[in-house]
């Protein structure tokens, strides 16, 4: 399994006339740091079969394909079984294959039983997890198994060849779209899995209380996950250049996410003080796409085509294109202060490139609502010596519950982010120097910054979740954002 490991911007060709906006200049280093610090990169097509040697049940002793062995007690197993209607391939003339009941039922009420208009075929069933790298679950007729790593998020997918069928969603009542086995997990059965044609979603027989307990997991900690989990379904695009082959098996890499922008407060008012939490207002979101550079295409001429309107219009030109770390050509997409709608619509985008399309399904965003319900928010205070440079940085990450401020939890720290980061930088020279550095995982915390060459007026944070959701604040002085 390859991953990358850092990122650097390479310039802009002249040629195009591209231009990165100085907001998101600074979004590109660090409240970007874009997932491919934790993704599989284009080339090793990151593809992990995991085998339990123990028959007798459990994970014990797995061997990882890309990896080598791993160690006892490094994962589960996760196992369930496919209803008998999700098997079939067309839909049942011979009762005795279902019961005479429930085919009169399915033929009269098609929605009594599982919801589905037609029987589906489940010929393929992976695990997805956040570093992109790819489980493939033995089968066994209805009956399927697969070794999970703790400590990791996975999107479970179930497939007719190169067709996504279905998506497994673990629990309804908290919008939990991932399977997120902590550290103290168990083996888990599903038991049985029915889908729901319909809403492309599956659903097991396992009750929600013996599920969080499987996963190590408190119902505060999964709701936790479930708010913020939104971006792992775009995991399911595994055929994005529609040729029928999954991306990760022709050593292909697609990428697609969204920052949020957010100002914060000026940065002259957090010198010696506490930001103003409540003062925070959103500055659109930029949309972003990462391909394998080999494909190589006209990246100049790639148009981003959204599922519905944004600011009244369904399609928009690159603006701009680039390298932010080998072997990926990123394309950029900005939708600056008000928008509407304020959070990207949700369903299928599709990017063509000359005679070329690419379609990503199942594009999810964290809702980002008027009262900032569903991101997290550093409070932020600044030391400064008689120089005007910045000897300290302290924060404090809230949320909202029910209107009101909450800290965030060590624990949900754990279960949520992937990283923060923090820059510092001086207006006068647009945004060139950028200097930073990654914050610990803590709800509150300081820092002693890197030492800048100029005084700074600007102050940028930003987190990345395991979902590979993205959040920017900038605290800059006034006419400094861009």
């Amino acid at each position: 399994m390859v991953r990358l490991t850092s990122m650097m911007i390479k310039p802009i060709p002249e040629e195009k006339d591209m231009k990165i906006k100085g907001f998101y200049k600074c979004a590109l280093i660090f409240s970007v740091f874009i997932i491919i610090t934790s993704c599989g990169g284009g080339g090793g097509g990151g593809t992990d079969t995991a085998t339990d040697t123990d028959t007798s049940g459990g994970a014990d002793t797995t061997t990882d394909t890309d990896t080598g062995t791993i160690n006892v007690g490094e994962q589960i197993t996760v196992t369930g079984t496919l209803d008998e209607l999700t098997l079939l391939t067309s839909k049942p003339e011979e009762p005795e294959k279902t019961g005479w009941f429930k085919s009169a039922l399915r033929y009269i009420f098609p929605s009594m039983v599982n919801a589905q208009d037609t029987p589906a075929t489940i010929n393929r069933i992976i695990a997805i997890g956040q570093n992109r790298n790819v489980v493939t679950a033995a089968r066994n007729q209805s009956q399927f198994s697969m070794n999970l790593d703790r400590e990791n998020n996975y999107l479970v997918v179930f497939l007719n060849d190169a067709e996504v069928e279905g998506i497994y969603q673990p629990d309804v009542a908290t919008d939990l779209d991932v399977l997120p086995p902590s550290s103290s997990a168990t083996d888990i059965d599903l038991g049985t899995i029915s889908l729901n044609s319909q809403s492309r979603r599956t659903n097991g027989t396992i009750g929600q209380t013996a599920l969080f307990s499987r996963l190590g997991r408190s119902s505060g900690i999964i709701s936790a996950i479930g708010v913020m989990d939104q971006d792992f379904l775009r995991l399911s695009s595994l055929d994005v250049d529609g040729n029928n082959i999954l991306d990760f098996e022709e050593s292909k890499e697609f990428i697609y996410g969204v920052v949020y922008q957010f100002y914060a407060g000026t940065f002259s008012s957090i010198a010696g003080s506490w930001s103003d939490k409540d003062g925070i207002s959103t500055n659109g979101y930029r949309i972003f796409a990462g391909f394998t550079e080999s494909l190589d295409l006209d990246w100049g001429s790639a148009v981003l085509h959204y599922p519905a309107p944004i600011d009244g219009i369904s399609s928009k030109q690159v603006e701009y294109y680039g390298q932010y770390a080998a072997p990926f050509m990123n394309m950029d997409w900005y939708f600056d202060d008000v928008i509407t709608p304020i959070t990207p619509p949700q369903g299928t985008y599709i990017i063509t490139i000359g005679s070329d399309t690419f379609t990503f399904t199942d594009v999810y965003s964290v809702t980002v609502d008027a009262n900032l319900s569903n991101v997290y928010i550093p409070e932020v205070r600044l030391t400064r010596d008689g120089d005007g440079m910045v000897t300290l940085i302290e924060w404090q990450w809230w949320k909202k519950s029910d209107g009101a401020w909450e800290e965030l939890t060590d624990e949900e720290m754990e279960a949520v982010f992937e990283g923060i980061n923090y820059g510092l930088y001086n207006n006068s020279s647009g945004w060139e120097e950028e200097p930073g550095g990654n914050l610990p995982l803590t709800p509150s915390g300081s820092v002693v910054p890197v030492t800048t060459s100029f005084i700074p007026n600007g102050l940028e944070m930003g987190y990345l979740t395991k979902a590979n959701g993205r959040c920017g604040y900038r605290y800059a002085d006034s006419g400094s954002y861009n």
